[in-house]
């Protein structure tokens, strides 16, 4: 084998040890895997170089985050907040480990049912709105998108919309959810009225 050919080999072999974002215990540890892995592949890769692949407004606090001195998830996020995180993600089956003991992602199809409410479905939504929140003030505008729609409703028409909006989540997740995908993103979707007082209503958990 030519040296040609042993760098080409050892080329390869470097690209398919690609981290895995499912077999990183945590965000940094992944990022921390992901620059390790570049600089071997090229070693003039930098942080300044990953910090502007990821639209970080400092390449500072992205060797912050990697050197684990800051945390990627915000301050409402603790170590042991993820790790309660990914035990019930084992235990629901939506992820487990591999022959070689890493996580990885269980293929489903996961979404919330629209017409069902519960007190663990309304948990799960506060959340999802919180972090919704904090992406406002820590994402770049190129990685988000939020947009809202205020006009005059027949309220009669609720049922429709909400069948609407479902069958284009629908269509978005068809569309756009990819198993080798390097990222999770959230999309959420919000229909309710704002010319009322907020007030404490108790739901049936189930529409028929």
């Amino acid at each position: 084998m030519s040296l040609l050919q042993a760098q080409s080999a050892q080329s390869s072999d470097l690209t398919k040890m690609r981290p895995s974002v499912f077999s990183a215990i945590s965000v940094d540890d992944f990022l921390r895997q992901y620059f390790e892995w570049r600089k071997r592949i090229q070693p003039t890769f930098s942080l300044r170089m990953l910090s502007k692949k990821l639209d970080f407004r400092s390449h500072s606090l992205l060797a912050m985050i990697v050197r684990g001195e800051r945390n990627p998830l915000g301050p409402t996020v603790s170590s042991s907040m993820v790790q309660d995180a990914i035990e019930r993600l084992l235990r629901s089956g939506l992820l487990e480990f591999d022959q070689q003991g890493n996580l990885k992602k269980v293929t489903l199809v996961t979404r919330t049912r629209p017409f069902i409410t519960t007190a663990a479905m309304r948990s799960y939504q506060k959340q999802m709105l919180q972090r919704a929140s904090v992406s406002i003030e820590a994402q770049a505008v190129s990685r988000r998108l939020f947009m809202n729609s205020m006009m005059p409703f027949n309220s009669q028409d609720t049922d429709d919309a909400k069948e609407m909006i479902a069958e284009f989540v629908e269509k978005f997740r068809t569309r756009f959810s990819s198993p080798g995908g390097d990222t999770v993103y959230l999309l959420g979707t919000h229909l309710f009225h704002i010319t009322e007082p907020p007030a404490t209503v108790t739901e049936p958990t189930e529409r028929h």
